[in-house]
């Protein structure tokens, strides 16, 4: 069992490392990764929240904007906790680099794809047809965190699948949650 977890590892460095030295677009990975990065997210789904109540949106648009910011909080403080618990160090080679620029030391899971993976789960259940160009977001995700050298294969797959599972966590959360944040709100 021990060298089939060592072959797996060894194949996944191999793997991700040979997908970060053919990258031949960082600017197109640079731009993925801020758009789904958490903070603009945080700051849009507040927004959005405070201006649906405030504007007297319908309340389905509010109940979505209320399970968006639990869900966000959510995945950040479950990535938080795992990214703790594994201490899976960032691939070397962007390591240094990174760290200038983040708090988040560790890779597994990778959040960024987590993010996506819930964001597209929540859109798809209230727009299929909308969000059908959106499915394979997590995974350019995934490719881009790779090809720019922040994860391995094994990070973002694993970030996909707990963000799968989260978006669908969210879907369960009961639509009396929306008359609960009007209250807070008033």
């Amino acid at each position: 069992m021990e060298r089939l977890i060592y072959w797996g590892t060894e194949a996944d460095e191999k793997f991700s490392r040979l997908l970060y030295d053919k990258n031949k677009y960082q600017t197109a990975c640079q731009w993925i990764e801020w758009l789904i990065h958490g903070f603009p997210w945080f700051i849009f789904a507040t927004l959005a929240l405070i201006i649906s109540y405030g504007k007297n949106f319908d309340p389905i648009t509010q109940y979505g904007f209320v399970i968006l910011n639990i869900g966000l909080y959510m995945d950040l403080i479950l990535v938080a906790i795992i990214k703790f618990y594994i201490h899976r160090d960032r691939p070397l080679k962007t390591y240094l680099k990174y760290m200038e620029h983040t708090v988040d030391i560790y890779s597994f899971p990778s959040g960024h794809c987590s993010r996506a993976a819930m964001i597209v789960v929540m859109f798809y259940n209230y727009h299929p047809l909308l969000a059908i160009p959106f499915i394979p977001l997590p995974f350019i995700v995934g490719l881009s965190r790779v090809a720019l050298g922040r994860h391995y294969i094994t990070d973002v797959l694993a970030g996909v699948f707990f963000g799968f599972l989260e978006g669908r966590l969210m879907l369960t959360i009961p639509y009396g949650v929306n008359n609960v944040i009007r209250e807070l709100l008033k």
